[in-house]
């Protein structure tokens, strides 16, 4: 229960310390067109973050450790059985992110199979091995899949550049800023990070 809250507050800290977004190439079209969307990739990359401040939707919510379903924006808190029963009448109405999706398991998967592409979803996971037991599923081929790994050098060098970096400078904020989480130390200390 208090890793949940910790992970709550920390997404909610992200909001606040990042005040510049580095532009993903490999997710923005997805973002704008999707349907069906299943983003996976290791931890600390910024898919949750980078869905919460890009992407179009009306429902966000995080899956915990205990299998509770939270909706960000009302902190209300279901079970995943009630969340199993809830979300065919969700993706009639709203766009819909499910952070850590995977927690739900493989009865949350059959619950969107017999769905099969009503209305917009958006589900995130950073469980690798639960992916690849995932990518052989029925499952899989309902969704478009984005992989999202570190920042593509070139939308780093562009994120690096609006913050006024040249040069030298430039090049090695870029190969640094690629780890997403970076960014706000970046923001905060500038050039002065490679000494920290």
């Amino acid at each position: 229960m208090l890793r949940d809250f910790i992970v709550i507050i920390a997404v909610i800290i992200m909001e606040v310390i990042i005040m510049t977004i580095i532009p993903r190439r490999e997710l923005d079209e997805a973002l704008r067109e999707y349907k069906w969307l299943l983003i996976y990739g290791r931890r600390k990359t910024g898919k949750t973050f980078y869905v919460r401040e890009v992407a179009s939707y009306d429902r966000f919510f995080i899956v915990t450790r205990s299998r509770e379903v939270l909706d960000i924006d009302t902190g209300e808190r279901y079970s995943h059985r009630e969340f199993e029963r809830m979300i065919p009448l969700l993706l009639k109405e709203y766009r819909v992110v499910v952070d850590e999706f995977h927690r739900l398991g493989e009865s949350f998967a059959s619950v969107l199979q017999a769905l099969s592409g009503v209305g917009r979803v958006i589900l995130i996971t950073s469980t690798m091995h639960f992916f690849r037991r995932v990518i052989g599923s029925p499952l899989i081929g309902l969704f478009n899949l984005r992989r999202v790994g570190l920042v593509d050098p070139r939308d780093a060098i562009i994120y690096v550049k609006r913050l006024g970096f040249e040069g030298r400078d430039l090049m090695e904020l870029a190969c640094i800023v690629r780890e997403p989480w970076l960014a706000p130390m970046l923001e905060k200390y500038g050039i002065d990070i490679i000494s920290k």
